[in-house]
């Protein structure tokens, strides 16, 4: 077997241009790569790679008719199938079988690099195969593989640290992987092994992905608000006959407010729950249960989306506490304020997701005492702010009241505190800290 080096080099014409891509089919300049199709993303690819000092050719159903300005020469399709001996297929998907009709036989031997993608996961498996290997099948004698489709014609026209620097690449030849690695690395970008064209369907998936890890911790805060909303409705309208006119603010800040609180102590809890399911095994070498694994893995968003309900707490109190000081405000105007406040929230996380990666830039002990140490820190603040506003409503309970819903709000942070502590202070402090350093 060829010794790596020596694989590439099959593949790459070392003495022109080490970075490009070279087959043994018959081609008329084998240092040019060739790109189907003149759309965004093609040009947008094009232009990377003229950047990048990969000679390029575009290739156009009619150069005539191409009203852009491009980067590149443009000839027809079979100009530039005849001309490279690498191809790079920028159309959509669906019209990859017309395409091979009409030059399927003079894509013998060429490199193909699908870049496209389906508009759903249905529609891309259909039959039980992915885009690229229907692209195989329809071109058995011809190299394939996936690379690109992760990354957008925008990200192409105006790389920069925040925009994705992995490209996956999917084929299976090795030898065209390593040829495709190193064009990938020339472009600036780094190359990630995906796996064959099978493995391809992940690949194809990853841009129709839509909040997926949002998806729990959202409807998780969302189902928790509704419980405390039909809380506040009961108590407050159909017991205590309340006037409606402090729902929009005064009581929706309330139940923001109780939320993120929980949300928090949520966060927090699942951390404590692995650590009595590792006292109780008695070892921290086996795996979580499946629905505690899916619980820590989503600490972040439920922490997140915990902060987003304190930053409309903190908006809402603001308010309220500028409205004891002024005229009383009618039901319309706290409505408006209401929706003021979710825009302020909406801009800010717009804001906060323009920033760079933070916690690339910390070390495991900085990251670790901030996510661990002031996260249990801001929890206690949070639940002794709740406790100084609920003292006023203890005895409600004794006089036969509905209890507030603050101090409903404490208890889940309570018994999340003081599991903490449980588990900290000696002797299952103790008992812990040996199952954790693997200790009998």
């Amino acid at each position: 077997m060829a010794e790596p080096n020596e694989r590439v080099a099959s593949f790459i014409d070392i003495d022109e241009k080490p970075s490009v891509i070279n087959t043994n089919g018959p081609t008329m300049n084998e240092s040019r790569i060739g790109i189907i199709g003149t759309g965004w993303y093609g040009r947008a690819l094009a232009a990377r790679m003229v950047a990048s000092d990969i000679e390029v050719i575009l290739g156009s159903r009619d150069p005539a008719k191409v009203e852009f300005e491009l980067p590149c020469k443009v000839v027809t399709y079979q100009e530039v199938i005849s001309s490279c001996s690498t191809l790079f297929l920028t159309i959509p998907w669906a019209h990859h079988r017309s395409f091979v009709e009409q030059h399927g036989d003079a894509l013998t031997g060429k490199v193909v690099v699908d870049v496209s993608n389906p508009k759903s996961l249905k529609e891309s498996l259909s039959g039980g195969l992915c885009i690229v290997e229907k692209l195989q099948l329809l071109l058995p004698k011809s190299k394939i593989a996936k690379a690109f489709n992760t990354i957008s014609a925008y990200s192409l026209q105006n790389q920069t640290r925040q925009t994705n620097q992995q490209v996956y690449i999917c084929t299976d030849d090795s030898q065209l992987h390593d040829c495709l690695s190193l064009l990938v690395k020339k472009m600036g970008y780094h190359a990630v092994n995906a796996g064959t064209l099978s493995q391809a369907r992940d690949v194809e998936a990853l841009p129709l992905a839509f909040f997926e890890e949002w998806r729990i911790p959202f409807f998780f805060a969302v189902l928790v608000y509704v419980a405390f909303t039909l809380y506040v409705v009961i108590t407050e309208y159909a017991v205590k006959k309340s006037s409606i006119n402090d729902f929009p603010l005064i009581l929706m800040n309330r139940i923001v407010a109780c939320t993120a609180i929980n949300m928090f102590a949520i966060t927090n809890l699942a951390g404590c729950v692995a650590n009595v399911v590792q006292l109780m095994r008695g070892t921290a070498s086996r795996p979580f249960p499946m629905w505690l694994a899916h619980w820590l893995n989503h600490r972040k968003n439920l922490g997140l989306l915990g902060f987003a309900g304190i930053l409309i707490h903190g908006c809402m109190g603001a308010i309220s506490s500028f409205h004891t000081f002024q005229s009383h405000f009618s039901f319309q105007d706290q409505l408006g304020l209401l929706f003021a406040n979710v825009s302020i929230l909406l801009y800010g996380i717009l804001s906060i997701s323009s920033l760079p990666n933070i916690s690339s830039s910390l070390s495991w002990r900085e990251w670790r005492f901030i996510q661990s140490r002031l996260g249990w820190l801001a929890l206690c603040i949070g639940f002794t702010h709740d406790l100084l506003i609920t003292t006023p409503y203890w005895g409600y309970v004794r006089e036969g009241k509905p209890p507030s819903l603050s101090l409903i709000t404490a208890v889940l942070p309570a018994c999340t505190i003081a599991l903490k502590i449980v588990l900290t202070l000696p002797p299952v402090g103790w008992l812990l800290q040996r199952v954790l350093e693997g200790r009998k």
